[in-house]
């Protein structure tokens, strides 16, 4: 006996398949990828995770990363709670219908305990042609439907501990759906959503894309609930950030104007010098009285008046004087 144990083992051992060595560190280098792929995935998820939540109006919506799957997404009412559980996938290889198993083995583990769930799977990749085809274009008719009941059978038999009575097959296949969208974009998705729903429109929209995708990136190791008060309260930071940045051209442009502190400094105003805040205390320049009355009618009936003409004609000069006039409130550009 211990001798034809001994000769099963050389036969097994005859079939296996030795690697061919790399020739060159550089063929080393190629081939250990494993990490990149890894990383192209999880770039994957956290991008459609952030552009889900950003396109997302309901303030009722709570969405939990790295949760049972992926995404889940749920839905609050004051008569009850919906939550989708999203699977997100992204391979650069064709996939067929031997790739759904794994998929429809977590969906039915959670459908099991809970058959009021629905599912979603995201995928960027090729589709084969064939029953993986017909599934996520829902196209089930009897043989497809024959197939799939067949993969759940398998899982079934593989899994026994499970609670099978709870299995309603046409029930759960129909509380799956499929959303084909490509990582390339994603990106985009995720600027467009900001503009559109956080209204930012601003030459920094980079900054608040990149701020997101942190987050998310954060909430996702964390496994942490997102609500959209939370997503609010991001973009909030970054404006607040911007706002005080050294580098920001915004930052310090307003103050205000006291003209009763600069009545005791002295004046040295001559013709041609452009005027400040102390020499129109003190009565300079001759006042251009109707260019200044229109800027005066003009400050009261609208919110932004632009004083424009070609340097050295008293552009500030007049804005000084109409502030003094109105000095009540009023605030002048610090940065001429």
């Amino acid at each position: 006996m211990p001798k034809k144990k001994k000769i099963q083992r050389k036969s097994i051992d005859k079939i296996k398949t030795i690697p061919k060595p790399k020739a060159s560190i550089e063929e080393l280098q190629e081939s250990r990828n494993g990490g990149q792929i890894a990383l192209r995935g999880y770039s994957y998820q956290f991008l459609y995770s952030c552009y889900l939540m950003l396109s997302c109006k309901d303030e009722n919506t709570v969405f939990n990363l790295e949760g049972i799957e992926d995404i889940d997404k749920i839905v609050s009412t004051s008569d009850e709670q919906k939550t989708m559980h999203i699977q997100l996938k992204y391979s650069e290889n064709k996939q067929d219908a031997s790739f759904m198993k794994s998929v429809l083995k977590n969906f039915l583990e959670a459908y099991l305990l809970d058959k009021n769930r629905a599912f979603k799977l995201v995928y960027d990749f090729s589709v084969a042609k064939g029953h993986l085809s017909k599934l996520v274009n829902n196209i089930l008719d009897s043989d497809e439907l024959q197939y799939w009941k067949a993969t759940v059978d398998e899982i079934k038999n593989e899994n026994p501990q499970w609670n099978w009575h709870q299995l309603d097959f046409d029930d759960f296949i129909s509380k799956i759906s499929y959303e084909n969208i490509k990582k390339a974009v994603l990106a985009e998705r995720v600027e467009v959503a900001l503009i559109e729903n956080y209204d930012i429109t601003t030459d920094n929209i980079k900054l608040f894309a990149n701020s997101i995708k942190m987050f998310c990136f954060e909430k996702m190791e964390t496994r942490s609930a997102v609500s959209l008060n939370d997503l609010k309260h991001q973009i909030e930071l970054v404006k607040f950030d911007i706002s005080k940045g050294a580098e920001n051209p915004a930052h310090g442009w307003i103050e205000k104007v006291n003209f009763n502190e600069l009545t005791d400094q002295e004046s040295n105003y001559y013709e041609g010098k452009k005027a400040i805040p102390m020499d129109i205390v003190k009565g300079l320049p001759v006042s251009r009285v109707l260019l200044e009355k229109d800027i005066r009618t003009s400050v009261n009936n609208y919110m932004v008046t632009v004083i424009k003409s070609s340097s050295g004609q008293g552009k500030t000069t007049l804005a000084l004087k109409t502030q003094y006039c109105l000095q009540k409130g009023i605030y002048t550009v610090s940065a001429y």
